[in-house]
């Protein structure tokens, strides 16, 4: 009360104006009540009581602004972004300019309001909202300077509305998180297991490699003893059983037949023809020859017909060898 807690004397049916002067705890908001009491100081029975009510800070009733999520920056490289929905909660259109009181966060982090939404004209019904972008930035300093693993701060976001005596705030949460650096001594102490499974993979298609080319030495070992002992009797066998069924060659005679007689004079010179009573002369004994396969005809028969003590058969099988003998002579 301006003046004092009492009054003068007032007579009955008279009036008398009081003066009450009375301010508000700062953020106090809301539809507040104030009641005035009257008692007489003559008699206590005697009371009356009066007041108002009064609109204090934002009643959210013209502007409002939703609730938002947490804001999480751990990334110094990337900007963050948040975007905030303002509504239009009056019963006509307002002109809203938005703004952020950053407080202490300034000293942490920078906080804007895209340029597109720091001036807009919200509507009713749907045109009621608008969703405006905040965006955040933080230096590798500050992220890599932290004391704590995280820091908590927040930002004031305002709505004031040009066209009405109305305004409404909302806080923003924003934590920011360490960037922890591995040092020299943490990256030798920690185990490098990509590495390890490179060097695992390459002993790996080393062995592999390895057991391959023992077996191909292997088999190739395996092989050669097979035909290790495939000489001179395997040759033999070969010929054996090719020429088994051929009739063995008649021995040749080196000298003249049994039937000249030992006191016959010598042969003539080689430019001699010999009679044709004389039986032809064998050629000397040819030296071992692996034997040939069978000729697909019969050579011819010499003028003096078939060699003495020859079959048919032995001459199909060697009269050719027979024959190219006794032309050299």
């Amino acid at each position: 009360l301006v003046d004092g807690s009492k009054t003068v004397p007032i007579n009955s049916g008279a009036s008398y104006n009081v003066t009450v002067e009375f301010s508000f705890v700062e953020g106090t908001s809301g539809n507040l009540q104030m009641v005035i009491i009257a008692k007489s100081m003559f008699d206590e029975t005697v009371i009356a009581t009066g007041g108002s009510t009064y609109s204090v800070g934002s009643t959210n009733n013209l502007l409002k602004i939703l609730p938002s999520q947490l804001v999480i920056i751990d990334n110094f490289e990337d900007e963050v972004t948040l975007e905030v929905t303002v509504r239009n909660q009056f019963t006509t259109p307002q002109s809203v300019s938005m703004d952020i009181s950053p407080g202490n966060s300034s000293s942490w982090f920078q906080s804007r309001i895209d340029s597109n939404d720091r001036a807009f004209v919200l509507g009713i019904g749907d045109d009621s909202l608008r969703v405006i972008t905040i965006t955040f930035q933080v230096t590798e300093s500050t992220l890599m300077t932290l004391d704590e693993p995280t820091f908590d701060s927040e930002i004031t976001l305002w709505a004031r509305s040009d066209s009405e005596a109305e305004a409404t705030q909302s806080q923003i949460q924003v934590q920011l998180r360490k960037i922890i650096v591995e040092t020299k001594d943490d990256q030798s102490s920690s185990f490098d297991f990509a590495g390890a499974a490179m060097w695992f993979g390459f002993v790996v298609v080393m062995v592999a490699g390895i057991v391959i080319t023992i077996r191909i030495l292997k088999n190739g070992e395996e092989e050669d003893d097979e035909y290790a002992n495939w000489g001179q009797e395997g040759y033999q066998d070969s010929i054996t059983a090719t020429y088994q069924s051929v009739i063995s060659a008649p021995t040749v005679p080196s000298g003249p037949p049994a039937t000249v007689p030992s006191t016959m004079p010598p042969q003539s010179a080689p430019t001699a023809t010999v009679p044709s009573s004389m039986p032809p002369q064998s050629a000397p004994p040819a030296q071992a020859a692996p034997p040939t396969l069978s000729q697909p005809s019969s050579p011819p028969l010499p003028a003096t017909g078939l060699p003495a003590g020859w079959s048919m058969d032995q001459w199909n099988a060697y009269g050719a060898q027979w024959l190219e003998q006794n032309e050299k002579q």
